[in-house]
């Protein structure tokens, strides 16, 4: 094993090897797994549709959208795509969530937010 040592003067190398290696490990699970989310949690799992009538998970599933600007009566994605308030979700983890492909599906914005 990479991260046991029985000789004192190789432990610091190796214990600051293990903890780098421990971060990437946690990094690589935590930028994988943020798609997923939406889909295995909460969005899919209480049926969402938007105005449309239409499921928000799907084959293109959602994913965490940073930098989003709350101006009057609309969501300015940092895409430059906009979504009316009219048409926004309650996020149940305080993310916003964009779902669908060329065009947004549906839109969750924090609790806070409405």
């Amino acid at each position: 094993m990479v991260c046991a040592t029985t000789d004192n003067r190789d432990m610091s190398d190796r214990t600051l090897a293990c903890i780098i290696i421990a971060f990437l490990i946690a990094l690589y699970a935590i930028f994988f797994m943020i798609p997923a989310q939406a889909h295995d949690l909460w969005i899919n799992t209480q049926a969402w549709k938007n105005l449309a009538n239409q499921h928000c998970c799907g084959d293109d599933d959602c994913k965490v959208v940073l930098g989003v600007k709350h101006l009057p009566n609309h969501y300015l994605l940092p895409s430059g795509e906009t979504v009316l308030e009219a048409n926004v979700l309650p996020s149940d983890d305080g993310l916003y969530w964009r779902c669908g492909g060329s065009s947004i599906r549906c839109f969750f914005v924090p609790r806070e937010s409405f």
